[in-house]
């Protein structure tokens, strides 16, 4: 930060999850104000949270799109709440066909959202031009981090705005052990640290679309000390996920 004249970090997985730990936790323990986000996103992926088949992706489906573009609000509705000013990238592929952009295109200019599409893949950095001026543009402006929780919170309600500001959840619930826990943590200043599936608002990775009302489910609640994190256990996830057998370089 101190010898370019912008910084650029990636905080995957979604504004759910690697948004959110880092505008509360990193942003807050090292003092950082963010200027802008790029919130990336695909029509493939926006067709696959609204129900198509994850093996067409390549075909035509504007009624799933239109379905999954609900899944971006929300990551939209969380930068937002932030009170930082985003672009929406939307990562460009050759199947998409111009029915699909124009629906996309359509959808953002209702909603006065801004956006850019990006050809990285086939043309390189000339493929960003467009978002990078956007970013420059946005990254001029003053504005104020808020974060979803105050330190002095109670544990509770910190997992509590946690799942209802970013997951839209209705709410929480414990099992046995992580309420016994709870009750031991609830005043401790410590910041929390959400692991759950980044595949889903919810915690079940299985459950792609989003249809109506649903609960987080905490098994347990793990102190790492060091960090001062609360890590708090949702659904059935690892904690350290293992890489794939065969890596994507191969089928790049």
């Amino acid at each position: 930060m101190n010898i370019a004249e912008y910084t650029v970090t990636e905080a995957g997985f979604g504004s759910d999850l690697g948004a959110e730990k880092f505008m509360d936790i990193v942003c807050d323990n090292a003092g950082l104000q963010p200027n802008a986000v790029v919130l990336v996103a695909s029509i493939r992926s926006l067709k696959m949270h609204g129900g198509a088949n994850a093996k067409e992706l390549e075909q035509e489906n504007i009624s799933a799109l239109q379905i999954g573009l609900e899944n971006l609000q929300q990551h939209v509705n969380n930068i937002k709440a932030f009170g930082i000013p985003l672009v929406i990238a939307i990562n460009q592929f050759k199947s998409d066909s111009a029915a699909e952009i124009k629906t996309l295109s359509a959808y953002f200019t209702a909603h006065q959202m801004e956006f850019a599409l990006t050809t990285l893949f086939a043309d390189g950095s000339k493929g960003a031009i467009d978002l990078a001026r956007k970013v420059i543009k946005l990254a001029s402006k003053k504005v104020t981090l808020k974060p979803v929780y105050q330190l002095t919170d109670k544990l509770e309600d910190k997992i509590n705005k946690i799942v209802k500001r970013c997951y839209g959840a209705a709410g929480v619930e414990y099992a046995p052990l992580a309420l016994t826990k709870l009750k031991q943590l609830n005043h401790r200043k410590a910041y929390v640290c959400m692991a759950k599936t980044p595949l889903t608002f919810s915690d079940d990775a299985k459950q792609i679309m989003i249809n109506g009302p649903f609960k987080i489910h905490v098994k347990d609640l793990i102190v790492a000390n060091g960090a001062n994190f609360i890590i708090v256990m949702a659904g059935d996830i690892f904690r350290m996920p293992g890489l794939p057998k065969v890596p994507a370089a191969c089928k790049m």
